[in-house]
């Protein structure tokens, strides 16, 4: 099945990102059980199934270019401390289309009822820090994450339109 992309503005149209056709807003009552921390991303989108999740998080700190693998590796550090029985890929970099870097982390995590597979990702946008996340239930992992981390690579700065 050949999958079709929309392009979704997100935090005041500062940010783009292709996402696969049908995907919308998490409703507030459902991220709060599936996200139940006050630290939820404000930013949660879903498919109609809520199988597949994409979060977004434009947090209030600095991230140049040059900080990005010191701050990966701290988030990384984190969440070794936080998913203490997760399983954890190797934590990679690269580049986005627009060239911008960003270092993301694929791990498998249990839910109340089921495994999940997750990619969390990092990068620069506008020098703040883009926090963001991927995951699905496991046994949908070999369909979704090449999806997921072309979706990821399309993240791309807004520029202010010309007057």
């Amino acid at each position: 099945m050949e999958m079709v992309y929309e392009k979704v503005k997100l935090f005041r149209k500062q940010m783009e990102i292709l996402i696969p056709e049908g995907f919308k807003d998490m409703p507030d009552y459902v991220a709060k059980k599936k996200y139940p921390s006050k630290h939820r991303p404000p930013v949660i989108l879903m498919d109609k199934n809520n199988m597949v999740n994409f979060t977004f998080h434009l947090m209030d700190m600095t991230l140049a270019e040059g900080q990005l693998n010191k701050a990966a590796e701290g988030f990384v550090k984190s969440m070794k401390q936080v998913y203490v029985n997760a399983k954890f890929q190797e934590l990679q970099y690269g580049e986005r289309n627009d060239g911008g870097k960003i270092a993301w982390l694929a791990y498998e995590t249990m839910a109340i009822d089921a495994d999940i597979f997750n990619i969390m990702f990092i990068t620069p946008l506008e020098g703040k820090l883009l926090y963001g996340s991927f995951n699905c239930i496991l046994g949908m992992q070999d369909e979704w994450e090449e999806i997921a981390m072309y979706c990821i690579r399309t993240i791309t700065k807004v520029e202010e339109e010309q007057q």
